[in-house]
């Protein structure tokens, strides 16, 4: 399962590693912010000198839970774009 896809931007990571920690309870709340039920690290053997991108990919189920989030009354409504 693909979980990110990283864009060097011409710098050099070296062996680069990505680990997924998924959590399992409710969907978390920040700062009136839902955040999705895992936390990802990189770690390159190189740090870059430059900017790098990075895109993230994740489950219809995490999506579905993050979609279906309440219990924050200050939080921004997470919208589905698709049902547009």
């Amino acid at each position: 399962t693909r979980v990110a896809s990283i864009n060097a931007n011409g710098n050099n990571l070296g062996n680069t590693t990505v680990d997924v920690y998924p959590y399992t309870g409710t969907v978390r709340v920040q700062n009136n912010q839902y955040y999705l039920n895992r936390n990802i690290v990189i770690r390159p053997t190189t740090q870059p000198g430059a900017d790098v991108s990075v895109r993230f990919y994740f489950t219809d189920t995490e999506a579905k839970s993050l979609l279906a989030a309440t219990g924050c009354g200050g939080c921004t409504v997470t919208r589905d774009h698709s049902l547009r």
